[in-house]
């Protein structure tokens, strides 16, 4: 029988995941426990492994992202076929039907394309009784823009439709997609007016009649601001374009004039996801800020939504002035090179920029007598024996000196300071393009020297890019260090929802006196950064000179 092949959830915090190679061909043969594809989170990339055997029908996209659960393939039994894709809505690809002209701007009833342009033969790709092949979001995106699936041509799995082959179609009329125009609104499927659902919101709140306002969305949509500003500052309604008038675009993705002007703006350089997801939306790529240089992707969109809504929330009544957004900082000098803050390095950027702005973090700094540890690894050496390196020794010596010291294993909740009952500790390993930290759980009940074989592992296979997601999940404290680039003290800022984490520093040798006498100390620098809402500086100071005191008498760490 057939299984399904999900995108995984691969861990606690995961809620979707992004295709980035699929390793077998449509059509190949797998078993159990074989590399199916890769994936990538906001933290890894890392291969996603067959559950089932069977013959695998690839659906997933490469490049689109899925929510953890979708499905993204089908592992076929001996025999059997493709189940087709959904069901299209009545009317997908119905023939076309004729419409009345366009006359003194009465509405005429929805028609195919062939008003506007020129009729297409049916290339789309279809399944199991005659039902064409598309993704969900192509069906959608093809029914907001008023295009026929049936002349679509599909790049994805198997001649499948997917968003960025509706927007591809879209692009290439050289005419508006296939609405009508009313009095003065756009009017799409069935006669309903095109707005988007925010607008229709805002129209209910405000008592607007929808069909009196000219959207100013792709396709004439309607978006939320053009509610508030025909409320607030009502304007005569605009003559409706006659049937002698070719509408000039105005499609999804595409930074072009609302139905009904006579110029169209220069394209947005834009991804398929990204111009799919505007369009949905009802968003006009154009006001979207741009990364210099880059194309606007759907991470871009997403984000200009988020901020507009929240400031919808922090203003709800809406003005006919548009709020203007905080001016960006002037580029000093021509950039060599502009990297975008997305993938790990924005998920890095935003996190370590919320955690100093929601905790009250302080920095102390102590130095440990290292020269116990360096007489207990010399002893190993001559007994032939693994020798841990100096991280090791001090990822021991805190997660000991964490059960000792219980509150600072430990988060802030809603509800007051959660202690943790166990001590999984992350150590920060510096990889291409970021930072990733891998944990070991119950670290305080591992010795020293299986410690030092799972750091050296963690950070091996982190670089490698072969840790799994549960492998970077559930840290209570962590270790990082900047020793070995020659780094004394410094100030590292605490990984959420922890409420401390520990720098380490680089080893060295100083002078010390006793009655007069000089000798050689070596000695290493921890930083202790914490978070002063879960406990103040002198709890602080015990837990590290905690640590300390382990790092001086080493032997106790290796059980």
């Amino acid at each position: 029988m057939a299984h399904e092949f999900t995108m995984p959830k691969l861990g606690l915090t995961m809620t979707d995941g992004t295709i980035r190679e699929w390793l077998v061909a449509d059509g190949s043969k797998v078993n159990v426990g074989d590399a199916v594809l890769v994936i990538e989170t906001d933290k890894v990339e890392t291969e996603v492994e067959a559950r089932e055997a069977g013959v695998l029908s690839i659906s997933g996209v490469v490049g689109e992202n899925y929510a953890c659960g979708a499905v993204i393939g089908t592992l076929l039994g001996e025999g059997e076929v493709p189940a087709a894709a959904a069901q299209a809505p009545a009317g997908a690809h119905a023939g076309a039907t004729t419409s009345a002209p366009l006359s003194g701007g009465a509405p005429a009833p929805r028609a195919a394309l062939g008003a506007t342009a020129p009729a297409d033969e049916d290339i789309a790709t279809r399944g199991q009784g005659g039902r064409i092949l598309a993704s969900p979001m192509a069906r959608a995106a093809a029914r907001n823009a008023g295009v026929e699936l049936a002349h679509i041509a599909g790049t994805g799995p198997n001649g499948r439709i997917v968003a960025a082959d509706v927007v591809t179609r879209v692009e290439a009329l050289a005419v508006a997609p296939a609405f009508t125009i009313g009095a003065t609104a756009a009017v799409g499927e069935g006669g309903r007016i095109l707005a988007s659902p925010m607008a229709r919101a805002a129209a209910r709140d405000r008592n607007v009649d929808l069909a009196e306002i000219v959207g100013t969305g792709p396709g004439g949509r309607i978006v939320a601001d053009d509610v508030a500003r025909f409320a607030d500052a009502p304007v005569a309604a605009p003559v409706a374009p006659t049937a002698s008038v070719s509408p000039p675009a105005a499609v999804a993705g595409v930074a072009g004039v609302a139905v009904g002007t006579t110029s169209v703006a220069a394209p947005v350089a834009a991804t398929g996801g990204g111009r799919m997801l505007a369009e949905l939306l009802g968003i006009d790529l154009r006001l979207v800020p741009p990364v210099p240089g880059a194309r606007v992707t759907r991470e871009d969109v997403a984000a200009y939504v988020r901020a507009r809504l929240a400031s919808t929330e922090a203003t709800p009544a809406a003005t006919d002035v548009e709020p203007e957004a905080a001016p960006a900082m002037l580029v000093l000098q021509e950039p060599s090179k502009m990297v975008p803050l997305r993938g790990m390095r924005g998920v890095i950027a935003e996190r370590m920029h919320s955690s100093l702005t929601e905790m009250a973090q302080l920095t102390l700094s102590l130095d440990a007598d290292m020269a116990a540890v360096n007489s207990e690894r010399e002893r190993l050496k001559a007994a032939e024996q693994t020798v841990p390196g100096y991280t090791a020794w001090v990822v021991a010596a805190a997660a000991r000196a964490l059960v000792d010291h219980p509150y600072v294993n430990s988060q802030v909740t809603p509800d007051g300071v959660a202690h943790l009952p166990h001590v999984h500790l992350g150590v920060a390993v510096a990889v291409d393009g970021g930072l990733i930290v891998p944990v070991i759980e119950n670290a305080n009940s591992v010795p020293v020297d299986e410690l030092h074989t799972s750091v050296a592992d963690l950070a091996v296979r982190a670089r490698d890019g072969k840790l799994t997601l549960n492998e970077l999940e559930g840290g209570t404290f962590s270790v990082t260090a900047l020793g070995m680039y020659g780094v004394d003290m410094f100030t590292p800022v605490i990984n959420p929802p922890n409420t401390a984490i520990l720098g380490v520093g680089r080893l060295r040798t100083e002078t010390r006196w006793e009655d007069g006498v000089a000798s050689p100390r070596t000695v290493m620098t921890l930083s202790l950064t914490w978070d002063h809402r879960a406990f103040d500086g002198a709890p602080a100071a015990e837990f590290a000179q905690s640590i300390v005191r382990y790092l001086e008498n080493p032997a106790q760490l290796n059980t």
